[in-house]
């Protein structure tokens, strides 16, 4: 299963819609799933690509994320591939912004 989403390119600076508690609780649910299933996570360019373990539940839960993130963060894009031994995920920011720099919000 693949899913996509396209970046927003503006000049603007885009920034998350979720409030101070509801992106902390989002934050610690991706930390959760991090420590749970994350294989790898490499950087190139303005896409960050993570790889996940197939564990059970872990896709549910990717796909659950990656729809509330684009619900919230609209100028992100996001790419998931279900793969034999992994599910892989990419997201595409915005020119000027890196990962860092929407935990850092």
């Amino acid at each position: 299963m693949t899913t996509h989403a396209g970046t927003e390119e503006t000049s603007v600076a885009a920034s998350c819609s979720l409030g101070a508690p509801a992106f902390k609780s989002r934050f610690e649910d991706w930390e959760t799933l991090r420590r749970d299933a994350l294989l790898d996570e490499t950087e190139a360019g303005r896409v960050l690509i993570t790889m996940w373990a197939r564990h059970a539940g872990v896709g549910e839960r990717l796909r659950a994320l990656v729809e509330a993130e684009r619900q919230c963060c609209s100028f992100l894009g996001f790419e998931l591939e279900e793969q034999a031994h992994a599910y892989v995920l990419r997201t595409a920011f915005p020119e000027g912004m890196t990962a860092r720099d929407l935990v850092a919000r």
